[in-house]
């Protein structure tokens, strides 16, 4: 702390002390965790989270109540895990959140009772904390590392050299637990100047490739954008998402033979029926010659917009109507005054439509009992010393693994 040149003591006559004064009693009250284990009660949170999460600017919207809900509801199943939400309060504030789940999974195959952050498959683990508040942050990670039994805790999208990393390896310290981590990398494409100007700060080849796609497109005939956005009534979102799971039953997410899981259609569902009211719901579908090619469902909070799936019909890939539909889609919205779009998932593809990223870390923090630590080993130690144990993806990571 920088002291005034002018500092009060400095006018004391030489050796006196400076005068006692009293400190004033604090009227500031004690932070308090509170922990939510069933959905019914994190769901009645409601009111007091949307007021912390109205005062968060720095969050996105994976750490608003209608999100994380809907994820416990539909997709936290799908892990065979419990929801686990550590709450901080002070008198009768909430001040901050870590919406959690506790589950078994592997990790350099190793079976593991972990807790990950609610959306972990969407590459989020996000805390919400009000602005400036690190000793929240500190009390919600100290009340997570407390927890018995549990062998390893992964925390998601930590910024490298920022005070949040610091507080994590502090706390881990704290609680003797070894940190290890992976890079993490998620797209984002600056709309703020407008379309032309996003194009001006890609390559040449790729403003080549997306005139292209234009004119390769113009020859369909009929090609067209069928969108719903804005204050629509949640019953109207329905048809959309109907549509949607059509096409992604033709694409190439669907398993061969089957169909994509239904816990995925009733959670896209769900959460156009919580943000269209709230005029946060874009839903679109690229139509070429009549029929339903693409769609991309996005949810935009202020002046950002967060993609959550995109895919096409596998009979138009030659197309390349998802490239196609994303284009179309960022030259709207920079129309419309978003000013990020923000893209989750650390995939190849998003190197299609922009060559802006945010370099993260996934931070592990293993406790010291014996699985722990051979998963630690053999996910981190062994491949570091026998490069050919290097796996060739961190999909072990998420594995289920059966009671």
């Amino acid at each position: 702390m920088l002291l005034h040149e002018q500092s009060p003591y400095s006018r004391t006559r030489a050796g006196a002390k400076p005068p006692y004064h009293a400190p004033a009693p604090s009227r500031k009250p004690s932070l308090r965790i509170s922990r939510y284990r069933d959905l019914e009660s994190i769901t009645a949170l409601g009111p007091a989270w949307r007021d912390l999460q109205s005062q968060v600017t720095e969050r996105t919207v994976h750490a608003t109540h209608d999100w994380v809900v809907t994820w416990y509801r539909h997709l936290l199943p799908l892990d065979h895990g419990s929801p686990m939400l550590a709450a901080v309060w002070e008198g009768s504030d909430l001040v901050g959140l870590a919406p959690l789940l506790v589950w078994n999974g592997t990790i350099g195959r190793v079976p593991v009772h972990r807790i990950d952050g609610v959306g972990h498959n969407w590459e989020q683990g996000e805390f919400l904390v009000a602005a400036g508040r690190i000793d929240v942050y500190r009390r919600l990670l100290d009340a997570v590392l407390a927890i018995r039994g549990i062998d390893l805790v992964c925390l998601r999208g930590v910024i490298p050299g920022s005070t949040g990393e610091a507080v994590v390896e502090e706390a881990a310290r704290s609680a003797k637990h070894d940190v290890r981590s992976l890079p993490y990398t998620w797209a984002l494409v600056p709309c703020a100047g407008g379309y032309e100007a996003y194009l001006r700060r890609m390559s040449s080849n790729f403003r080549h490739n997306v005139r292209r796609q234009e004119q390769r497109m113009a020859k369909q005939g009929d090609v067209t954008l069928d969108r719903l956005r804005g204050v629509v009534p949640p019953e109207a979102s329905a048809p959309y998402v109907n549509r949607m799971f059509e096409i992604g039953a033709r694409s190439w997410k669907a398993p061969r033979g089957g169909s994509v899981n239904p816990a995925y259609h009733w959670f896209y569902a769900e959460l156009a029926e919580r943000f269209a009211p709230q005029g946060m719901l874009d839903a679109a579908i690229l139509r070429i010659r009549g029929s339903d090619a693409a769609y991309i469902l996005g949810l935009r909070d202020g002046d950002r917009w967060y993609d959550q799936t995109i895919s096409y019909a596998e009979e138009f890939a030659s197309l390349s109507p998802g490239s196609y539909l994303m284009q179309r889609i960022l030259r709207r919205l920079a129309d419309e005054g978003v000013r990020e779009v923000v893209s989750h998932g650390d995939h190849q593809y998003k190197r299609r439509f922009t060559n802006c990223f945010v370099h993260a870390r996934h931070v592990f923090l293993f406790s010291r009992g014996p699985r722990a630590q051979l998963s630690r080993l053999s996910r981190f130690w062994l491949p570091e010393k026998l490069p050919f144990l290097r796996p060739t993806s961190d999909s072990v990571l998420e594995e289920p693994h059966a009671n």
